[in-house]
């Protein structure tokens, strides 16, 4: 079993909308990569996680939780497809500081179906919005 652990990421993660890809969203694009770079770093040159794999999330969303702050479930969709592949052509993932991290790219999860336990919580406290991302599997 190998365990990849992004303790803090600045911000919020990548929000999944069925309405347009968050690949392509430029809005959605500076939480990707914060999020692809910080489990880039902590598999350490180990391989994406393929089976049994739990997850444990936590969202600290800043000192209140209003509606504009986000759904827990579209954060979730956001981490979960934000770590493994994507189809398709991005232009706004061009350039040498996202080829480690480009989207044709696999980051800790090969597919997220081999996800089999969330542990996910927003908390409501001071301070700027980050999160947490652990990753445990084979």
């Amino acid at each position: 079993m190998r365990q990849y652990i992004a303790e803090r990421i600045d911000g919020f993660p990548p929000i999944k909308n069925h309405a347009k890809s968050m690949w392509n969203d430029a809005d959605q694009l500076p939480r990707l990569r914060r999020l692809r770079l910080a489990l880039l770093a902590a598999m350490k040159g180990e391989p994406p996680l393929n089976a049994n794999i739990r997850m444990v999330v936590r969202v600290h969303v800043g000192p209140a939780n209003t509606k504009g702050t986000g759904d827990l479930d579209n954060y979730l969709g956001g981490i979960c497809d934000g770590l493994q592949s994507a189809k398709g052509v991005w232009p706004l993932w061009e350039g040498p500081d996202c080829q480690d991290i480009h989207p044709c790219n696999k980051i800790a999860v090969v597919d997220d179906y081999a996800i089999v336990a969330i542990d996910a919580q927003k908390i409501i406290g001071p301070g700027e919005p980050w999160y947490s991302v652990e990753l445990s599997g084979e």
